[in-house]
């Protein structure tokens, strides 16, 4: 199952991961499911730890890019979550790593703020995206990753 290849693909041409050579950190494959963890880095990022869970029904990709500028910037992170045809979870964010700060970029969407596990502030910015979907709309919210991701990609390049 590939539910992410458009948003991976994305990932690895704005921040230029696939230019380096990934390290596998992890490797699992049991009860029909496999894990799969990489690590990246770049001239911008210390590194990039990318997971992937797999079996016949669903597909999870977890990713949190750490900076490497000496400034006070977020991470990056997605949690793209697809269990089902009909039950699927993409959740992207500036994860500041100080707890209690409120980051936020403007002309951004903000988020409605009413989700468990993901509350504003707290590691998590303004702007966070979270949608519900099924597996044949994901693609629909691709536009606003490479949105997203082109933000930060400007924030890396800024502070570099």
């Amino acid at each position: 199952m590939n539910l992410w290849k458009q948003y991976k693909d994305v990932l690895h041409d704005t921040i230029s991961l696939y230019n380096e050579v990934g390290s596998v950190w992890a490797q699992w494959e049991g009860k029909g499911t496999s894990l799969t963890a990489k690590t990246y880095t770049n001239e911008n990022i210390i590194k990039s730890r990318e997971v992937e869970i797999w079996n016949e029904t669903s597909c999870i990709y977890n990713n949190i890019i750490y900076p490497k500028t000496g400034s006070n910037l977020p991470c990056f992170g997605m949690d793209l979550m697809g269990f089902s045809p009909k039950k699927v979870i993409i959740v992207f964010d500036f994860q500041h790593p100080t707890e209690n700060y409120l980051f936020s970029v403007e002309g951004l969407p903000k988020g409605r703020g009413d989700y468990r596990f993901f509350e504003p502030g707290n590691h998590f910015s303004e702007n966070i995206y979270i949608q519900y979907c099924a597996m044949d709309e994901v693609d629909e919210h691709l536009e606003m990753f490479t949105t997203y991701l082109t933000k930060y990609k400007n924030m890396l390049e800024c502070e570099k």
